[in-house]
């Protein structure tokens, strides 16, 4: 860091705010990181505030329209992502509105597998094994 903009100041003229909410946590972003820390902090039991700047919530995921989970396993057989995030994927789920591999599917290196994965999108695969991502689509394959 240069030393000499180190010490620069600059003054804020003095201006009243008006309180709106007060509340225990305030979560500023209103993206994946920012919606699982309001619901994590809510479910605990505290007035909590999500404060988003654009009109949306989701991040790029809506409002950049990158509709793509990736790489929730590591190239196992084992799902390494959970959370708030796979509970997102169970509703989609639900709602026959989520793409992805079967548990049982993760880690395989079986090529019937891993060519339609492949196909249908290369983030499914990496390095040969089928990866836990999610895509939305009209239910599951």
């Amino acid at each position: 860091m240069n030393v000499h903009l180190a010490n620069r100041m600059i003054m804020e003229p003095p201006r009243k705010v008006k309180v709106c909410k007060e509340t225990d946590v305030v979560v500023v972003g209103g993206g994946p990181a920012g919606i699982a820390a309001a619901v994590a902090a809510a479910r605990s039991g505290v007035d909590t505030v999500l404060v988003e700047r654009y009109g949306h919530l989701g991040g790029m995921g809506t409002g950049g329209l990158v509709i793509l989970i990736p790489h929730m396993s590591g190239g196992t057989e084992i799902r390494e992502m959970g959370g708030l995030c796979q509970e997102i994927v169970d509703r989609l789920d639900g709602l026959g509105a989520a793409v992805h591999p079967k548990e049982e599917e993760l880690g395989s290196r079986d090529e019937k597998s891993v060519r339609r994965w492949e196909r249908y999108n290369p983030f499914f695969v990496i390095e040969g094994r089928v990866r836990y991502s999610v895509s939305p689509g009209c239910g599951n394959s």
